[in-house]
């Protein structure tokens, strides 16, 4: 890859690349250890989610780890408008539901929803949920709250010193209504600011109606308009639906490398193709499902939600570059422990 610019590289610190070369690696424990106490027979979970790709493909794991513990689980379809998600949320207390689960929603748009919920007497279980902690008003355990996509963003940020040589120039492309996106942004570029003394960083906010259509075209105005740019952080994988095809037409696809969080089966394509994409930091899609499961069930029995089971994080992840992208993005998973869904059953069974 050529660069225009002419900043000067320094050493990338050697806790930065330990830390890329730890997240290479592919997890192979869930990092849980405590059996489940009893399973949740006969209860029933609602599940409101964003409706992207990756919360399909999480829900459908959800469903399938919700029917080994003898729950029903039932989608209620929300999307990214908070009027729908909180009508979901109402339509949830209404039916009677034991547990609910949010998924990729902001908490802070349907509090008054939220709360009603709770107060009613149903458990609350979030994913990626506008809070500091795991836990908070209306929730009873959240995963991937705002510390963890900090996290998540400095990760990915020391992907990109250490590939750059400490000498990276990044256009970071988020949406600024999204708490996580925010957090993951404010992750990336600390991180870079702590380390990389000669990197920089510039933002590119944008609307979730902008994914697939403006927004390439967005991203390619930036990257012409600033020759040092020579690296786009994007804070989930639907930011690169389109940009690689955009930067090539205008002549840049072989000037700038694409990073992302969450990627998704599409963006491990881009990436094995060499098309633009290089580096993504994932969960397991399946493994998300039966963790939440998980959650769910350990509410419902008084026990503590583990936390903090691999390498400082509440769920195993690894960084995807084209050295290790080894399986079928469209029928595999990895990010995960191959044999998470043994692992899990055994605790619920023990």
């Amino acid at each position: 890859m050529s660069t225009a610019g002419a900043r000067t590289g320094g050493e990338v610190p050697a806790d930065v690349q330990a830390n890329v070369d730890a997240f290479m690696q592919k997890p192979t424990s869930i990092g849980i250890t405590e059996p489940l106490k009893s399973k949740p027979a006969g209860k029933s979970v609602a599940w409101i989610g964003s409706g992207t790709q990756n919360d399909n493909t999480a829900y459908g794991s959800f469903a399938e780890a919700a029917a080994v513990l003898n729950m029903k689980a039932t989608k209620l379809e929300a999307g990214a408008d908070p009027q729908k998600a909180a009508r979901a949320i109402e339509q949830a207390r209404s039916q009677g539901f034991d547990a609910v689960v949010l998924s990729g929603l902001v908490t802070s748009s349907v509090g008054p929803q939220l709360a009603a919920l709770h107060d009613s007497g149903v458990k609350v279980v979030g994913y990626s949920t506008s809070l500091e902690g795991h836990t908070g008003p209306s929730i009873d355990f959240s995963f991937y709250s705002l510390p963890e996509a900090r996290r998540f963003g400095g990760i990915a940020g020391d992907w990109t010193i250490a590939d750059s040589g400490a000498a990276a120039k990044v256009l970071i492309a988020y949406p600024p209504d999204i708490a996580a996106a925010v957090a993951q942004r404010d992750g990336f570029a600390d991180r870079l600011k702590d380390k990389c003394p000669s990197c920089e960083v510039k933002d590119l906010e944008f609307s979730f109606s902008e994914l697939g259509g403006a927004l390439p075209s967005r991203i390619v105005s930036a990257v012409q308009a600033d020759p040092d740019i020579d690296y786009v952080f994007g804070t989930f994988g639907g930011v690169f639906v389109g940009v690689p095809e955009a930067l090539r037409q205008a002549g840049l696809a072989d000037r700038v490398k694409g990073v992302t969080v969450g990627g998704t089966p599409a963006n491990m394509i881009q990436i094995t193709d060499g098309n633009m994409l290089a580096a993504s930091l994932d969960q397991g899609l399946d493994y998300t499902g039966y963790m939440v499961a998980d959650a769910v069930a350990r509410v419902f029995a008084g026990q503590e939600v583990p936390v903090d089971v691999y390498r400082g994080l509440d769920m195993p992840v690894q960084l995807h570059t084209a050295d290790n992208i080894d399986f079928d993005p469209t029928t595999d998973w990895s990010g995960e422990p191959q044999d998470f869904r043994e692992q899990f059953t055994y605790l619920w069974d023990k």
